[in-house]
């Protein structure tokens, strides 16, 4: 999935949270959401986030390759508690960011290894349901997505908090 399509879809996995579970929509909630959502791919150099990472993500593609350690459900747990020990809206989005990134690429054609280091072979769903990177499919996700999430943040509360959470910085 491309870098565009993890943010837009994880938001949207995050608006939604934020509307059923009371979690407030603001500023750094979102920009939480939208590092964590391209952080896993810290692990490929020529990514997104890894073309910005000073060097950082060749010595993890190094170790770990594409789609391994930082694609896992264990790695999202430590980031998850990472985030728990230092509460805020920031943390709440960066964890779910990153586990928007690990269910979108989970789709992909080639899956993720959600149990790595235990189990290093990728899971994703039957063929059918899957996508292909950069595929027609994969912009009728990014086209959905734009879609809800607009429709969440113009239906009810979510955009008044964003505007106060802005006002309030200023």
């Amino acid at each position: 999935m491309e870098a565009k399509t993890h943010i837009i879809s994880s938001l949207t996995i995050a608006a939604g949270i934020s509307k059923y579970f009371a979690i407030p929509f603001t500023a750094g909630y979102i920009i939480g959401t939208a590092i964590g959502s391209v952080l896993p791919d810290l692990d490929k150099r020529d990514s997104f986030i890894g073309k910005r990472s000073f060097g950082l993500a060749r010595i993890i593609q190094m170790v770990f390759g594409h789609r391994g350690f930082t694609h896992s459900l264990f790695c999202w747990v430590l980031i998850s508690i990472i985030c728990l020990n230092y509460p805020s809206a920031f943390t709440y989005g960066l964890s779910i960011g990153y586990i928007g990134h690990i269910i979108g690429d989970f789709f992909s054609n080639r899956g993720v290894p959600l149990l790595y280091p235990i189990i290093r072979k990728p899971f994703n769903p039957s063929s059918f349901i899957t996508y292909r990177t950069g595929g027609t499919s994969e912009s009728l996700v990014l086209v959905a997505s734009i879609i809800i999430l607009l429709i969440m943040i113009l239906d009810g509360p979510l955009i008044n908090e964003f505007v106060q959470s802005i006002r309030e910085k200023f």
